[in-house]
């Protein structure tokens, strides 16, 4: 899956009317790098303590960047990387973003072996 790049410093409600809710599971932030991720049970948690964080910057509600790995990375050694609290790894190939892997998509491999 391509990575969604997200303007930081527009708010979240802005976010969320950009990309349908459920893609928000596999969202990177940044430009050239990542900067952050934003994870949406970690949204949906704050926001249902203090609905006000729709109104706030991308940037003030995301985490920290998911992790990235190299396009050559061997896919059996993604499992590990992938934790309820760091739901998605990043892909690169030669320093440009061009993927993201999730722990769906890694079951879903999984289930097609």
């Amino acid at each position: 899956m391509k990575p969604q790049h997200l303007e930081p410093y527009g708010s979240v409600i802005e976010t969320i009317g950009w990309t349908p809710l459920i893609r928000l599971s596999r969202v990177g932030s940044g430009f050239r790098s990542p900067i952050g991720g934003l994870t949406e049970s970690a949204l949906m948690t704050r926001a249902l303590a203090q609905p006000t964080l729709l109104e706030h910057p991308v940037r003030q509600v995301m985490g920290a960047p998911f992790p990235v790995v190299d396009a050559s990375f061997p896919t059996d050694r993604l499992a590990p990387m992938l934790t309820r609290e760091n739901p998605a790894t990043l892909v690169q190939q030669d320093g440009k973003l061009i993927g993201i892997v999730s722990r769906y998509d890694l079951l879903q491999q999984l289930i097609s072996l």
